[in-house]
């Protein structure tokens, strides 16, 4: 009896495992986005908005965000997540900024 109920355990564990190496891993958009966020802050850049999931395979993952400047411009960006976690970004699109450049003066020490 204790033999069965060992080989009934072993197969159980062995279904739950199969099932669950056929899920694939999701990313919540928001923390990736927040992440990044805390990375470009530096750059004037005041939000991020990206995927909502992010799927991430065995080679990483593949998804695009959107970035916001303090001057209004705004850049739809493509990354690319390596394995290891390394992140690669591509520039899809951008606006210029939407509040206007104040004029230049003539005085050219102080543009």
């Amino acid at each position: 009896m204790r033999t069965l109920a060992a080989l009934a355990f072993i197969a159980g564990v062995g279904g739950v495992a199969s099932y669950l190496a056929q899920r694939p891993t999701i990313a919540d958009g928001g923390v990736m986005a927040a992440d990044l966020l805390a990375q470009l802050r530096a750059r004037n850049i005041t939000a991020v908005a990206c995927d909502r999931e992010i799927p991430i395979g065995p080679r990483g993952a593949v998804f695009q965000c959107t970035a916001t400047a303090s001057d209004g411009s705004r850049a739809k960006i493509e990354y690319t997540m390596g394995r290891d976690g390394s992140l690669a970004g591509k520039i899809l699109d951008a606006s210029g900024p939407s509040q206007p450049r104040s004029p230049a003066s003539g005085d050219p020490w102080s543009n």
